[in-house]
């Protein structure tokens, strides 16, 4: 938990950063269109209110494991693809409203060396998710022209579609195996959580970085844990994305 509060304490304070450096906007940080008003006969500037943006990126995440073993992980390089959609929430301020549906897929390699009988277990874990964020974020103009800060906070949703878990011990018999990573003695296919980080847009291109922050326990009641015995512990997901995109 204490790491999870750093990790989130770290990102609040980038986007504090960022809202305090850049001044509110209420066009996504792009050049306005200029029409011509019948009614007022003159000429007026009217302001996008919505956007669509294709989205690429990598993924590190983390597993945060409550057992008596203490084995150590290590994160697996991932990648997620998608599509967001943003609204603007009110005329008079840049508040925005985006859900997104993404393909991700997650890694870990976990090592669990037990002391009791001296001998090591490796599991090297996949796992293949559809994740739908929905955030608010906010549009903040800068000093430079056609570039915007885009801090954003919400939650997420994800579901487990695919992946391989892959098994092995050095005890006295040594075993491999491969099983399916969202089987009945695995890991959960649904997790929920907090989403946070901050965005730059320059014209039509974007770039992101957040955390994840998965609020359930995606361990299975009987899950097998690193020496082979029924799991009564809790297991919580965590991610680092970078994402970047166009808009539309």
């Amino acid at each position: 938990m204490n790491k999870h509060i750093r990790i989130l304490a770290a990102i609040a304070a980038l986007t504090l950063g960022c809202l305090s450096s850049a001044k509110a906007d209420n066009y996504y940080g792009q050049a306005q269109p200029v029409t011509y008003d019948q009614r007022v006969g003159g000429w007026i500037m009217e302001s996008e209110k919505e956007y669509y943006s294709v989205r690429i990126g990598i993924t590190a995440p983390l597993l945060f494991i409550d057992t008596q073993h203490d084995p150590s992980r290590h994160a697996q390089v991932g990648m997620a693809l998608g599509f967001a959609y943003g609204t603007q929430l009110t005329e008079d301020f840049p508040l925005y409203l985006e859900p997104g549906i993404f393909y991700v897929s997650k890694g870990f390699t976990i090592n669990s060396n037990l002391s009791a009988t001296d001998y090591q277990q490796k599991m090297s874990i996949k796992m293949h998710t559809f994740e739908i964020p929905v955030v608010f974020k906010y549009r903040a103009e800068t000093m430079v022209d056609d570039l915007t800060v885009d801090p954003f906070f919400g939650g997420f949703l994800s579901l487990g579609i695919g992946g391989k878990t892959k098994y092995f011990s050095d005890a006295i018999s040594p075993t491999r195996h491969i099983e399916n990573t969202f089987r009945s003695t695995g890991f959960k296919s649904f997790d929920i959580g907090l989403r946070l980080g901050c965005g730059l847009t320059y014209q039509q291109f974007y770039a992101e970085a957040c955390y994840d922050w998965g609020l359930s326990n995606i361990a299975r009641s009987n899950m097998e844990d690193f020496a082979y015995d029924d799991f009564d512990d809790h297991i919580h997901s965590g991610c680092f994305e970078i994402n970047v995109g166009i808009m539309f």
